[in-house]
């Protein structure tokens, strides 16, 4: 006998029940909240302090990709045809900077390290400078960019950034070179 191209109408369909959401946890009570201020004030009335350094966040990325612009200049720099002195003091930069991605060094004493003729260094700080890498502030101090030295989100990243101004970073824009030298 031939099996049935259809099922039979007696026969009810099974349907999956439905997945649902996880309930979400219960908000703190009011006695809770109660309790921890009253703890917070008793710190307080003894001369103590609170401190509160905000939690790493993940990287969001709106794309999906895990990416963020200072991995995106380090897979790019061979585009910005940098020399190898050039590429030394990006290096030595990246790596010797203080907590305010400055570097206190003069020209001399960078030709000094590097062992080569002042004027080279010259050339080289002047390339950095045109690619936004690194800026001379003032006599002996330069500026590393911070979107070029630190993680993307991180807390030194921030506080530079706030610290630099949206006025200087405006100014001092990486810009990836596109193939075939346009920018």
């Amino acid at each position: 006998m031939p099996t049935p191209a259809r099922r039979p109408a007696s026969k009810p369909l099974a349907v999956a029940k439905p997945r649902l959401a996880p309930v979400p946890e219960a908000p703190p009570s009011l006695d809770l909240v109660r309790s921890l201020v009253k703890d917070l004030e008793k710190v307080a009335s003894r001369g103590g302090s609170v401190l509160y350094d905000r939690a790493p966040q993940k990287y969001g990325f709106p794309s999906g990709q895990h990416g963020s612009f200072d991995q995106e200049i380090h897979d790019n720099l061979w585009r910005f045809n940098l020399t190898s002195t050039s590429r030394g003091l990006l290096d030595h930069f990246m790596a010797q900077h203080d907590e305010n991605c400055q570097m206190p060094v003069t020209q001399a004493k960078l030709a000094e390290r590097f062992e080569c003729h002042q004027s080279k260094i010259s050339r080289a700080l002047g390339q950095l400078d045109k690619h936004n890498f690194a800026w001379k502030v003032r006599r002996g101090i330069i500026q590393v960019n911070p979107l070029y030295t630190y993680r993307f989100r991180s807390n030194k990243h921030h506080a530079l950034l706030s610290m630099l101004g949206a006025e200087t970073l405006k100014k001092r824009r990486i810009t990836i070179p596109r193939p075939g030298g346009q920018s």
